[in-house]
């Protein structure tokens, strides 16, 4: 499996046991998808998924993805960049967000010079950890391998050794300064009976 998959499914695992059905999330980058059904199946009905993206692609490809799935009622889709999050989630679910999903880089399949940006990142982190809750939770997979993924994860990696109340649940890095990594952080420890992946360094 590779770096990319074993991130992603990483991530899933969190996101498994610590959200739950009626919860509401974010996916600040819908990309093609993927990461927003998980999210809406793993909400339920009573829950509900705001999914951001700045390329009309992604939004039409996500949306066929929840069509097709039967649960493009319990999602949001918003065709704007993530650092417009307190524009468009409604205020009453400030500190009330469960997981806020960053997957950065650029749209696979789509043109690559269309990334994710330094200065827009860090402005969509600090509204996500406003939005989280207090049991919530921010998960960050990034790509230094591409132009201007490395300025990118290292501003990541600024932003959440920077700030003290963050509670690290993993971080894991390739071998590689270019390899992709993850990030998952919180506001309070996870309970003691949750467990991440063991190739995760826990702290």
């Amino acid at each position: 499996m590779s770096i990319h998959k074993d991130l992603v499914a990483l991530s899933h695992e969190t996101a498994e046991k610590l959200i739950n059905k009626g919860d509401k999330v974010i996916d600040a980058t819908s990309g093609n998808g993927y990461d927003t059904l998980f999210l809406a199946e793993r909400v339920g009905n009573e829950g509900h998924v705001f999914g951001f993206d700045i390329q009309e692609r992604a939004i039409r490809n996500t949306k066929a993805h929840l069509e097709s799935a039967g649960v493009f009622n319990r999602v949001t889709l918003i065709h704007a960049g993530h650092e417009t999050m307190f524009r468009h989630i409604p205020e009453i679910y400030r500190e009330q967000i469960k997981s806020v999903f960053f997957n950065l880089g650029y749209l696979p399949g789509a043109v690559k010079s269309i990334i994710t940006k330094t200065e827009t990142t860090l402005l969509a982190l600090d509204m996500a950890w406003r939005l989280i809750s207090i049991d919530g939770f921010i998960s960050i997979i990034y790509y230094p391998g591409h132009p201007g993924g490395e300025d990118e994860a290292a501003s990541v990696n600024s932003w959440v050794y920077n700030n003290e109340i963050k509670y690290m649940y993993c971080e894991f890095r390739g071998h590689s300064r270019i390899s992709p990594g993850i990030f998952i952080i919180g506001k309070s420890p996870l309970n003691n009976s949750t467990t991440l992946n063991e190739s995760a360094a826990l702290r």
